[in-house]
């Protein structure tokens, strides 16, 4: 019961990304969290940056807040990676970070108006990438968990 409650406030802080990972993989997930409790304190902890990397603070901190947060799990999932596949898409996600963060330098050169459509579009970018990472974040604690229980 309490893994179950663990994993239903973690699905309601992460959103529909982490619905999305229970519907594919909730019986594996419920598995790996009863074989190991450790686990869960993992997965909420890496969820938990994600998530309130986008919280609080002002607006231009924000962005490049985020950014660390996600670049940090990137470089995470591309040290654990299981598959050339794996460390091919975290890459790709550094480069991508990298041209958000280059293009979040220039904001303060634009007027205000193109400068608050730009930082929507980067937001909207980040949120993305967030989803994506996550997912990938949290498919690689399961594939993890599976591991030590083989």
């Amino acid at each position: 019961m309490s893994a179950r409650r663990n994993l239903i406030r973690l699905i309601t802080f992460a959103g529909p990304t982490a619905y999305r990972l229970l519907r594919k993989y909730g019986p594996e997930i419920r598995q790996a969290l009863q074989d190991n409790p450790k686990l869960v304190d993992a997965v909420k902890e890496r969820v938990f940056n994600a998530a309130s990397s986008s919280r609080g603070k002002g607006r231009a901190h924000q962005l490049s807040e985020r950014i660390k947060v996600l670049r940090e799990q990137v470089v995470y999932l591309y040290g654990t990676a299981n598959s050339p596949q794996v460390a091919r898409q975290a890459k790709r996600w550094r480069t991508e970070l990298d041209s958000i963060e280059k293009s979040a330098a220039l904001l303060n050169a634009m007027s205000n108006k193109k400068r608050f459509q730009t930082k929507r579009n980067l937001q909207t970018r980040l949120d993305d990438l967030s989803q994506q990472i996550l997912q990938m974040t949290l498919a690689d604690h399961i594939e993890d968990a599976e591991l030590i229980e083989d």
